[in-house]
């Protein structure tokens, strides 16, 4: 049931990010890349976590679906939000906090070791 529940959300992610990304394409603004970058990171994660959840968990599909899923999709939906309320001017400077939020959380992620041992399906909890 979880790996059904999980090809539903990435298909839903991943058409709803084709459509922000063919938006921009359109006519470029801020906002929507930014909300185009978020979806893109929330469709992979729920892309890693059908492959888990049909297959089983291995470190590549962890680190995908906690980096994407848990760590840098959020920041980069607020940050289409910051351009919309906040402006260019605050969406720019949380664009630079931004990226480097996410290079750090991209090398943590990347290397750090696990704790636990990883389940064979399931949601993993509490693995770093």
């Amino acid at each position: 049931m979880d790996a059904i529940i999980a090809f539903l959300a990435g298909a839903a992610a991943t058409v709803f990010a084709v459509d922000l990304w063919v938006n921009y394409a359109r006519r470029p603004r801020p906002h929507v890349i930014a909300y185009a970058v978020g979806i893109t990171m929330f469709a992979l994660a729920t892309w890693a976590l059908f492959a888990a959840q049909v297959w089983e968990w291995n470190p590549f599909y962890y680190r995908v679906f906690y980096l994407f899923g848990a760590v840098l999709n959020i920041p980069y939906l607020a940050l289409g939000s910051m351009f919309l309320v906040g402006g260019k001017r605050a969406g720019h400077i949380m664009t630079v906090l931004l990226g480097a939020f996410s290079a750090i959380s991209v090398t943590l992620v990347g290397t750090t070791g696990f704790q636990k041992e990883r389940p064979a399906r399931g949601i993993p909890h509490n693995m770093f």
